[in-house]
């Protein structure tokens, strides 16, 4: 179902900006009208195709831009921040993803000698949620933009938040090979510890974030300055384009993800009950065990545990944003939800994300607060994996339980 021109507002209202009493309230980079697809459409009427305006700019500013008088030369004009409630929210919840985030790739990094795959992947997924913390702090929005070649790097860098958005995408999809991973540590154990070290888990998390980048070029390619109204727009040309933009994203960042995410966790719960199972029957028969089975219980217990709930924080804090902004763009959702409150409520919703990760670390794992501590109070501690601990007690059962290997 193509949205209708009429069922959208007919200004270059930003989906970005939250309208309140005192002004505009700058969110960087609404979670839920990206960029490359967000705006409201509008049929011009000399060649009717659908244009999505940029989202650093407002109806106010379109105004303002074409009271412009001619030949007058433009120059650039920015929407100061409107210090609201839900501004505060959103530069506490940036502070707090950078001081966790930061705290877990320190503790990573000083025990980098004897990290292993999980160890890497979850500090790729640290500075992931780094980066895209440091990047919502609230900023000004340009209204008014230069024909210029740095008003082109604005709409086509800033204004596309292409930054931003390569690293939500890189921490969703490091998040999804970390359940990966975890998998085939747990079913294929001694393919694990033959493949799987440092070096390669560093390159894949390089290619990961190159990937991520060409996800959102084409906002790149395709993002301008207008010549008349001195705004960012972006113009698909046909008017299937915003429908198909979203479907895309909803099934890069939600279906893709989240499937992978949900099977290999089942695959794995079910596993670890088959390993549990055959090692207790060993057990009752008198077999020679060496406390394995109180390491498939802290797996479940840690292991599963923790991904549960760290893929369970990002589908409530993702899921009901995208499902808003595919129906949105479907045309399911009323355009009064533009600028509503929950609207607010579900950007913010979506920033909690960048800062959950480390709050969970430090419920689920002693470990983790301990190095925090010793490393803050520079007391020299254990120079070992942190999240691995379980895999290295797991490659020695496998090595000495034969029935394991055919597990």
């Amino acid at each position: 179902m193509t949205p209708k021109s009429s069922e959208y507002p007919q200004t270059t209202a930003d989906y970005a900006i939250l309208r309140n009493e005192g002004g505009f309230e700058p969110i960087t980079s609404s979670l839920l009208h990206e960029t490359s697809s967000k705006w409201s459409s509008k049929t011009v009427s000399t060649d009717q195709s659908l244009i999505l305006f940029d989202a650093s700019t407002s109806s106010e500013s379109s105004i303002e831009s074409n009271n412009t008088s001619v030949g007058a030369e433009v120059s650039w004009v920015w929407i100061p921040i409107a210090w609201t409630l839900s501004q505060y929210i959103q530069l506490i919840f940036a502070i707090a993803g950078i001081v966790g985030n930061f705290l877990v790739m320190a503790v990573l990094f000083k025990r980098r000698a004897k990290s292993r795959s999980t160890d890497t992947l979850i500090g790729g997924l640290a500075g992931a949620d780094f980066i895209t913390s440091i990047l919502i702090i609230p900023v000004p929005v340009a209204s008014s933009v230069p024909t210029s070649f740095l008003g082109e790097l604005y709409c086509r860098i800033v204004s596309t938040a292409i930054l931003l958005w390569s690293s939500i995408t890189a921490s969703t999809y490091l998040l999804m090979s970390i359940s990966v991973e975890r998998y085939i540590a747990v079913v294929f154990p001694l393919y694990f510890n033959r493949n799987f070290n440092r070096r390669r888990v560093s390159m894949f998390i390089i290619l990961v974030w190159v990937m991520s980048v060409i996800s959102v070029l084409f906002g790149f390619i395709v993002k301008t300055v207008d010549d008349e109204t001195h705004t960012c727009q972006l113009d698909y040309h046909y008017p299937t384009g915003q429908v198909i933009i979203a479907y895309y994203w909803f099934s890069l960042r939600m279906v893709i993800p989240c499937l992978t995410m949900v099977i290999t966790q089942i695959l794995i719960a079910r596993e670890l009950s088959k390993q549990a199972s055959l090692f207790s029957q060993v057990s009752r028969t008198g077999g020679k065990t060496g406390g394995t089975p109180s390491f498939h219980i802290v797996a479940r217990e840690r292991v599963i545990k923790m991904m549960f709930i760290v893929i369970a924080i990002y589908i409530i804090c993702w899921s009901p944003n995208q499902i808003a902004y595919l129906g949105f763009n479907l045309g399911w959702v009323p355009a009064s939800f533009n600028h509503s409150s929950l609207q607010k409520v579900l950007v913010l919703l979506g920033f909690l994300n960048s800062c959950a990760n480390p709050i969970i670390y430090a419920a689920r794992f002693p470990e983790f607060r301990t190095a925090v501590k010793e490393m803050m109070t520079c007391i020299a501690g254990k120079n070992a994996p942190l999240f691995e601990k379980i895999d290295m007690k797991s490659s020695e059962t496998m090595n000495n339980q034969p029935i394991a290997n055919n597990v």
